[in-house]
């Protein structure tokens, strides 16, 4: 595993001017990717939203950014809620700010700024975009952070960036989202189309992000409550090894209290059919013993290890 000290990134040869949002190689100027590549690609993403709407969000998320970069660079602390949410999942996931703003270019036509760059707990480089909106459109970061990916690469060629993670962060809601990146052969296609100024369709993917709001609402409550039964069940078991013991010692078979009342099975031997051993041996005859019974549908829940996704406080 690599340490923080082990981690060098290199720094690009392109400026950016921030009054005019303007990236320059020397004095060639490049195109940033959101107006041109991520908007060829997913064109009607905002075409439904007025426009005071859009420019009100905007103010809102570079006060965002720049609470969270003035945070990260000199540790200058905000009342922002969203600046508490974001050390809250820093923290959760052991996670490192390595880099903000980290500017990556192809050299030729296009750069962008990185909003955060990390290392996570087993010392893996990811790369996170900070999002303030009403609405995660995952196709849209996802395509971006590829983008990053491929650039961030190209500049340190001795780094592969582990994984792409969106940080959506708006009030009381902190969600961060692991992404899968997009295909090189769509970002090439994506790339040919706007510097030759052709169309671009992209393909129609069916995604997990598509599922009923509904599901997504009550995931904190099922993981929060998935969390605290393994955790008692733990504790539980914990307190039952321990009255086993003492009760053992003391020859106590049963003990009544005011809630509950105790009684210790003494060891035994037991008989169980091999079922798989006789179906292997005799399957015809374990045919004829066999019959065909309807199971309704269920849920398996698994909670995800790593990364610890949404939040709400």
């Amino acid at each position: 595993m690599k340490t923080m000290s082990e981690i060098k990134l290199n720094t690009s040869n392109v400026s950016f001017l921030s009054e005019t949002h303007q990236y320059f190689l020397g004095d060639k100027e490049l195109f940033g990717i959101t107006n041109t590549l991520i908007k060829r690609a997913y064109p009607d993403t905002y075409k439904d939203i007025p426009q005071h709407i859009l420019e009100q969000a905007a103010r809102n998320g570079s006060l965002m950014h720049e609470t969270i970069e003035l945070y990260d660079e000199l540790g200058i602390e905000s009342d922002l809620k969203e600046l508490a949410n974001y050390k809250k999942v820093l923290k959760e996931n052991n996670l490192k700010v390595l880099a903000s703003e980290y500017i990556v270019s192809d050299n030729e036509h296009y750069a962008t700024a990185i909003d955060k760059v990390m290392q996570d707990a087993d010392g893996n480089i990811i790369l996170i975009d900070l999002k303030r909106t009403s609405v995660l459109h995952t196709e849209n970061v996802s395509l971006q952070l590829s983008i990053c990916k491929r650039f961030f690469e190209l500049l340190n060629p001795h780094i592969k960036v582990h994984a792409i993670y969106v940080l959506r962060l708006r009030d009381n809601i902190s969600e961060l989202v692991k992404l899968a990146p997009v295909s090189d052969e769509f970002i090439d296609d994506l790339i040919a189309s706007d510097i030759l100024g052709t169309q671009f369709f992209a393909p129609q993917v069916s995604r997990q992000d598509s599922l009923p709001k509904e599901l997504s609402e009550v995931e904190n409550e099922i993981s929060h409550i998935e969390s605290l039964l393994k955790k008692y069940k733990k504790k539980q078991e914990e307190l039952k090894s321990g009255l086993l013991s003492v009760m053992e010692e003391h020859g106590v078979k049963s003990w009544t209290g005011n809630k509950i009342k105790i009684t210790r099975s003494l060891p035994s031997t037991k008989t169980t059919f091999d079922s798989k051993r006789f179906a292997d041996d005799h399957p015809e005859l374990y045919k004829q013993y066999c019959r065909e019974s309807t199971v309704s549908g269920g849920l398996r829940i698994t909670i995800l290890k790593g990364i610890k996704g949404k939040n709400e406080n």
